[in-house]
């Protein structure tokens, strides 16, 4: 699939909603930017698909976000 989920009915029993951030189990989520946190680390990284999705050129506005904002 390319592009990102955000639309919580379609994720899996149990996802929340909080702010921006889906959360299910220890994980939060934010298909709209690629970003992924445990919520006990302060770490935020990109998904790892966002890599795969640029290298082949696949344009959704996730891809865009990590594109235009990763270090």
């Amino acid at each position: 699939m390319a592009k990102e989920i955000c639309d919580i009915s379609k994720w899996p029993a149990g996802t929340e909603l909080n702010d921006t951030w889906f959360t299910n189990d220890d994980w939060l989520f934010e298909p709209s930017t690629g970003r992924v946190k445990h919520k006990n680390f302060p770490t935020i990284k990109y998904h790892d698909s966002m890599i795969r999705k640029q290298e082949l050129g696949i344009k959704t506005p996730a891809v865009e976000f990590y594109q235009n904002n990763r270090i």
